[in-house]
């Protein structure tokens, strides 16, 4: 398969894979866990994730957020004004495989399939009920390709960080 259409098929994928899993109904990753909208006058959380390669093996996850915070159940604060707070779910390929209390990660070669692969993260408050906005689950994807150099390949958000944004 020549190099535009083998990146054309990982696009299609990669949308289609986004769209039925994180647009719709998300049960499935969720791991039957309830949704709870966002309520009406508190900022909309935004994230972005990014995965680089660690020095030795495996990846090292970041999670960039705005108007969140992130943390452990048992330490937990007040939220700050028109914020909300929880942790995160991680996902790779579908399946749950964490809870992240903080903003950084390292994720082990062997979590991950040769070739192609889907790290997701989603919020969850600590219920573990996901965060959600007109119905969408807040929640960010990077598909990677271990066999590549540069093993990112596609990144999603369903709610991108806008830095304008109040924090």
């Amino acid at each position: 398969m020549n190099m535009s259409i083998e990146k054309i098929v990982i696009f299609i994928l990669c949308f289609i894979y986004n769209f039925t899993v994180f647009a719709q109904d998300h049960s499935t990753m969720q791991m039957q866990h309830k949704q709870v909208e966002i309520s009406e006058g508190v900022l909309i959380p935004q994230i972005n994730i990014s995965l680089t390669e660690d020095t030795i093996t495996g990846f090292n996850l970041h999670i960039d957020l705005i108007n969140y915070q992130i943390e452990s159940p048992v330490y937990k604060n007040p939220p700050v004004k028109n914020t909300i707070n929880g942790h995160a779910h991680l996902f790779i390929n579908g399946k749950k495989v964490t809870r992240l209390y903080g903003n950084d990660l390292y994720i082990n070669a062997d979590l991950l399939n040769p070739g192609v692969n889907i790290v997701a993260v989603t919020l969850n408050s600590h219920g573990h009920d996901t965060w959600t906005y007109k119905e969408r689950p807040i929640t960010a994807s990077v598909t990677l390709d271990t066999r590549k150099d540069n093993p990112v390949i596609h990144s999603f958000s369903s709610s991108p960080l806008n830095m304008d944004s109040e924090i």
